[in-house]
């Protein structure tokens, strides 16, 4: 029992797990294990006592000293790469335990560039060692120059009211995009561009979690939300998304012409944040950079995702 929680806890540790929860789940087993035998302690001879601590010690001063991960046994390490738009930056981002991830990246060629930049810190959620830097750019196809983006997500804002915009983007081969905002939506609609299908749409709900709306299978929290996911079932689909915010609307009636035409979107609060698409597969070498980690990476050491492997995004305000 005890190796199977062991195996079954072990790369929890990994995923940001504190290891007192592993130390604890042995712990507590075998307590349970010992406390039957404790009335028959002393007609044990000494000897079995005396081997079992022998033993103690001996498996526990090679616990300390011998590497904790084999080709069997691999640590993970959380992949995700992120490309500025409007700035060409490209950053890898790995998330991991350490001292492994700092000795891991040490047989990376591209941490070692000087434009690199490589620089750490710890992931405030699950306490990981987290290290970003300037790595290999990606390609969508093995004729396309590396920093030519204007065609890899296409989008557009356009303002309609004081609280609503309406937003088209399109990824180069992908059918996952996303927007964030700086300030909670709370109103989704979304359609394919160019269609007349009516908008689908997000119900929102009142201050009693009451849905305006009847009959729907979605949520939309009172507050709103910050992040709008948009997933596709084919390639290069052009979304077309009406959001809205929770704004005061200027009133226009009472408003002369002149002022309806120069000074309403003046007082229009103005709104930000970034709009992008993502890509979670890695085919024909589009990720260099991911390439690069399998070639190099310790045969003790694999890397997973919780995240896209690329977000590209660019910021927008309307």
């Amino acid at each position: 029992l005890a190796l199977i929680v062991s195996a079954a806890l072990g790369q929890t540790i990994a995923d940001g797990s504190s290891p007192v929860i592993v130390y604890a789940g042995l712990t507590v087993l075998i307590f349970f294990s010992i406390v039957p035998m404790v009335p028959f302690a002393h007609l044990i001879s000494r000897k079995v006592f005396f081997t079992v601590a022998f033993l103690f010690i001996a498996l526990s001063a090679y616990n300390l000293v011998a590497f904790p991960f084999s080709d069997h046994k691999r640590v993970k390490f959380f992949y995700t790469q992120n490309l500025d738009l409007d700035t060409g930056a490209n950053h890898v981002q790995l998330l991991g335990v350490q001292p492994a991830l700092r000795n891991a990246l040490e047989r990376i060629p591209s941490t070692k560039q000087a434009e690199a930049n490589l620089t750490w810190s710890t992931d405030p959620v699950r306490g990981l060692g987290d290290a970003k830097w300037t790595s290999l750019s990606p390609r969508m196809s093995s004729k396309e120059a590396p920093y030519a983006w204007d065609d890899l997500v296409v989008s557009s804002a356009k303002r309609i009211d004081a609280d609503m915009a309406i937003f088209t983007l399109r990824g180069k081969k992908t059918k996952s995009c996303v927007m964030r905002f700086d300030q909670n939506v709370i109103e989704v609609h979304v359609r394919r561009a160019g269609s007349d299908r009516d908008y689908t749409s997000i119900p929102i709900h009142d201050d009693n979690d009451m849905e305006v709306v009847p009959g729907s299978d979605y949520f939309m929290p009172p507050k709103g939300v910050p992040l709008v996911q948009l997933f596709s079932r084919e390639w290069d689909t052009t979304f077309e998304v009406k959001v809205r915010w929770n704004t005061t609307a200027v009133d226009s009636e009472k408003q002369s012409l002149w002022q309806t035409f120069f000074a309403r979107r003046e007082k229009w609060p103005r709104q930000t944040g970034r709009i992008g698409c993502q890509w979670h597969e890695n085919i024909e070498g589009r990720l260099p950079a991911l390439d690069e980690l399998f070639e190099h990476l310790p045969n003790w050491a694999t890397l997973t995702v919780k995240r896209p492997l690329l977000t590209a995004d660019r910021a927008f305000l309307v």
